[in-house]
């Protein structure tokens, strides 16, 4: 009897240890809308091993793909409300939350990779990520894609070619207002709905990067890729502020330490993986049409005006173009 006593306390001192180590274990949720086999997404799972790794298995990232949490709206509202831990968003709709993100997509802004981390890196980086942690969100550090191209149908090779075609656009003013000025008409889809939307002839096109169009087998829907190199994807690996605040001094040193390896590594990975995946799609019967960049960038002119006016950004904007001189 007595030895049932002791081996059942055993019993007990073994769950209560077990439940008290997988209670100091701090999980938290990162969102993306897009594929697991995305840069994007490979990047988090970069990130959610170097947490483990950094904090000895205390802190761990789950990651949820193909927006299997919420679209980017219901991430970035989580965020701001402290019901989604974190997410990997682009410039273009963290706009609809702070404004002047909306300069990173302007239409032929960015010369090349260089240029756009300069910027990311720099004071303007520094100035847009307070604008989100203003909106209770905080940037941990920077991701890129790749430049953007169109994907329809037909082939087109100039900026009449496109004329009153219905474009697939993300939520995103810079976007809508660019592709009004090419004289398309752009219709407002989650990411998650576009290939159902271009295989029912909801919308003609949409416009990605082109690892975006690869690894969500958009060869299946179009069969051409117009390179328009329009605009350039930033992005930002974010985590609610409400969350942030509810972690230790040695968690949060973990988890910038991580985020920190995982820009630079996703950094990497974007760009290799943009050329693997034009590569990709051609293979897959997709045809790659060249355009005239200077019809389009006179197109989209107006744009400029407009988004530096409205948010009084010109300096900002003109600053930009001069750290790509």
């Amino acid at each position: 009897m007595k030895k049932m006593v002791m081996v059942a306390a055993a019993a007990v001192l073994a769950l209560a240890a077990s439940n008290a180590g997988a209670q100091s274990v701090k999980v938290l949720r990162l969102g993306s809308h897009l594929a697991s086999s995305h840069s994007v997404v490979k990047t988090a799972d970069k990130f959610a091993e170097l947490v483990t790794a950094k904090s000895g298995g205390k802190i761990e990232i789950k990651v949820f793909p193909n927006s299997t949490i919420g679209d980017q709206r219901a991430l970035v509202e989580g965020m701001q409300f402290g019901t989604v831990d974190m997410s990997i968003n682009d410039a273009g709709y963290l706009s609809n939350f702070a404004p002047r993100w909306g300069i990173c997509d302007l239409p032929y802004l960015w010369q090349d990779y260089g240029h756009v981390r300069k910027v990311e890196d720099g004071e303007i980086g520094k100035l847009l990520q307070a604008d989100l942690l203003a909106k209770g969100i905080r940037s941990l550090g920077w991701m890129d894609s790749a430049f953007r191209n169109v994907f329809i149908n037909k082939e087109a090779k100039s900026v009449k070619d496109l004329k009153g075609m219905k474009l697939r656009a993300p939520e995103s003013p810079v976007y809508v207002k660019t592709f009004q000025a090419m004289g398309m008409n752009p219709t407002v889809i989650p990411w998650g709905e576009v290939y159902t939307s271009v295989q029912t002839k909801v919308v003609e096109g949409f416009e990605q990067p082109a690892e975006g169009a690869f690894t969500s087998k958009m060869y299946e829907v179009t069969k051409y890729m117009i390179m328009t190199k329009h605009m350039y994807t930033v992005l930002s690996i974010n985590i609610s502020e409400a969350i942030w605040k509810s972690l230790t001094a040695e968690q949060r040193t973990i988890i910038s330490a991580a985020a920190a390896e995982a820009s630079a590594y996703g950094r990497k990975l974007a760009e290799q993986l943009d050329g693997e995946a034009i590569t990709g799609l051609v293979k897959n019967g997709m045809k790659q049409v060249e355009v005239n960049k200077a019809e389009f960038q006179t197109a989209v002119s107006p744009v400029w005006k407009e988004y530096g006016d409205k948010y009084k950004a010109n300096d900002l904007i003109q600053k930009i173009v001069d750290a790509g001189v």
